[in-house]
């Protein structure tokens, strides 16, 4: 029984796989590879920024904990990089107070 279970590890490790069947173009996102720094990041990738579950992610977010609002484009729902920066070292403080912190800081109020 043990010894099946070291086979099938064995075959999936990267070196049992057949130089023709891996995939030559590994899907990794437009500039990650290069080392860029996206301006953009989807739920699954703030989350992962801010160490929590996308669960509690979008939880945060549908009860106003989470202060910045994504925005939709082209059918996904992306957050500003810089603006969760921002929200995370001014402390983290709900959407309401997030909206009036900023709005004070705007002269155009937005």
């Amino acid at each position: 029984m043990n010894d099946d279970f070291n086979d099938a590890k064995t075959a999936l490790t990267p070196a049992a796989v057949p130089e023709a069947t891996r995939d030559p173009h590994p899907r990794v996102r437009a500039g990650r590879a290069m080392g860029v720094e996206p301006l953009l990041l989807s739920a699954s990738e703030a989350a992962q920024l801010l160490s929590i579950s996308e669960a509690t992610y979008w939880r945060w977010d549908s009860s106003g904990e989470l202060g910045p609002r994504g925005f939709k484009k082209g059918g996904r729902r992306l957050w500003l990089l810089s603006e969760l920066r921002a929200w995370t070292e001014a402390g983290m403080p709900p959407r309401a107070q997030w909206e009036a912190m900023r709005a004070a800081r705007s002269p155009s109020g937005r």
